[in-house]
């Protein structure tokens, strides 16, 4: 029984790095995204706010703020692309790790040709 009562007491902590790499990750898996930006929009290092390789975080309770900067490739439609990624980044961190997206903003900061090849981009 007191097995019991320590396991119930017990915390789980999910770095930002690790809920950075879902939102990296469930960009990149998104048919016309070229890259993540190197560089998060507005990013500021301030209490509660987070940068990490292209994405800024913004935790309240158990409740997340996303911002993400994004090129796209030419010819796909933006604004359906960063729908998309929105919608992955949202059911990604849900079934990862319980976390609910209050918000997932998507800046497109770019637009690559076709032809580019991914080691050009990075």
């Amino acid at each position: 029984m007191d097995k019991e009562k320590e396991a119930s007491k017990s915390n789980v902590v999910i770095s930002s790095e690790v809920v950075s790499k879902i939102i990296k990750t469930s960009a990149l898996e998104t048919e016309g995204v070229a890259y993540v930006s190197s560089q998060a929009p507005d990013i500021r290092n301030v209490l509660n706010k987070r940068a990490v390789k292209g994405v800024s975080l913004k935790t309240e309770g158990e409740s997340l703020d996303v911002n993400v900067g994004l090129a796209v490739y030419s010819g796909y439609n933006a604004v359906e692309i960063a729908e998309k990624v929105q919608n992955k980044i949202r059911d990604n961190i849900d079934s990862m790790t319980g976390l609910d997206c209050a918000s997932v903003n998507i800046e497109i900061i770019d637009i690559v040709p076709k032809e580019t090849s991914e080691a050009e981009v990075e």
